[in-house]
């Protein structure tokens, strides 16, 4: 009895180690895809400090540089100079038709001519040569024109002359301004052309037709299309267009004549100032003669006036060869006197000639068109080369 008492508490013994196994095996079970907890002597892990995003002061751009204004009159030497120009307080005056700059610029940005015309004045620009579509205004008073706009930071040449007479409005190229430099000054052409002469000279009325309202005004002339100017373009001259609406040789449409306007620097400036004749032209053109035939005087006046003319050109320049031209508004009744005196003077043996142009009078106040003087042009070239006048 107590050897079968003794085995049931040795198997109820048993029993109890393998419950306690089991339930221990069923612990270890549930974590065999767990992972492994870190050893005792592994490093303990870092915390993670919350991110902060890094803050920098914001970016500024560079200022762009500015544009520099520099007075026509600290940059002279780099000005190829058009025309009968002039230094004066305040700027370069440029009164007369085609009269004006050229220069070589490498810029960025705009190019920026400061003028101050004494009355409405118009300006064309060329462009390495070629001229710009754009007709250039500026009314009486201070204006900036904005000649050009350049970003290929390349030298290029900008010429920039008045369209306008100077009875229309006389007027002072002031300042340039510009970002960049300017280059070497342009040169002078080997061939120069100096033109005398009336309002068919300052293209008068070539921007509109007979008849319409406001044609004897600035709107409506353009001496560089003018055949003075468009010849001395096609012949790759300079040129110099001293001339004046309504002026004659002894009779016109002024209180003075030919011969008083002439020798000065700027008539209309100051009347008193002499010009200084300095480059000697290798021919000189005259267009007078049509005041004073609608003015009607007497032929030993025009005689006199045609020789005293010519006599002023001969003692400023020479035995330089003279083209007198006529007929583009009519002039027919002194043409003979005219070609009376430069015969006595000694015609085509002593330089003198006479060239007869196309008559045209369809333009503003009977005056010629913008074709009529492209016609004009191209007849005193040939002219020029028949009679070998410019080699």
């Amino acid at each position: 009895m107590k050897r079968m008492l003794l085995r049931i508490m040795c198997l109820s013994i048993t029993a109890l180690i393998l419950l306690l196994s089991t339930a221990c095996g069923a612990s270890n079970g549930a974590n065999e895809n767990a992972e492994p907890t870190a050893s005792a002597d592994s490093s303990p892990t870092q915390a993670t400090e919350p991110k902060t995003e890094q803050t920098t002061a914001p970016q500024t751009e560079e200022p762009r540089p500015m544009a520099v204004t520099y007075p026509i009159s600290e940059i002279y030497d780099k000005l190829k100079l058009h025309g009968r120009t002039q230094l004066v307080s305040g700027g370069l005056a440029c009164d007369f038709t085609a009269s004006g700059i050229e220069f070589s610029v490498c810029a960025e940005g705009a190019v920026e001519l400061k003028v101050q015309p004494t009355k409405d004045a118009y300006f064309t620009v060329w462009i390495d040569g070629v001229r710009q579509e754009q007709r250039f205004y500026a009314p009486v008073g201070s204006a900036t024109l904005t000649l050009a706009n350049f970003s290929d930071g390349q030298f290029h040449t900008v010429r920039v002359l008045k369209q306008t007479e100077a009875q229309f409005s006389l007027c002072l190229f002031q300042s340039l301004s510009f970002l960049g430099e300017l280059g070497e000054k342009p040169a002078e052409s080997d061939t120069y052309i100096e033109f005398i002469g009336d309002s068919i000279l300052c293209g008068h009325g070539n921007l509109c037709l007979n008849g319409e309202q406001g044609q004897g005004t600035a709107l409506y002339e353009d001496g560089t299309i003018a055949f003075a100017y468009l010849t001395s373009e096609a012949l790759g001259a300079d040129c110099s267009i001293v001339s004046c609406s309504g002026v004659g040789l002894d009779k016109g449409f002024t209180s003075f004549k030919a011969t008083d306007f002439y020798p000065m620097q700027s008539y209309y400036r100051n009347s008193a100032i002499v010009y200084d004749f300095s480059r000697t032209p290798d021919l000189v053109v005259i267009n007078l003669g049509t005041n004073d035939q609608t003015k009607g005087s007497a032929k030993a006046a025009v005689m006199e006036g045609v020789t005293c003319l010519i006599g002023m050109v001969r003692e400023k320049y020479g035995r330089v060869n003279i083209v007198w031209t006529y007929n583009m508004m009519g002039d027919n009744n002194v043409i003979p006197w005219i070609r009376e005196a430069i015969e006595a003077l000694g015609g085509e043996g002593a330089g003198l000639y006479l060239c007869e142009l196309n008559r045209d009078r369809q333009g503003g106040n009977g005056h010629p068109t913008e074709d009529g003087h492209l016609i004009a042009a191209r007849k005193l070239r040939l002219f020029l080369q028949e009679k070998n006048l410019l080699t």
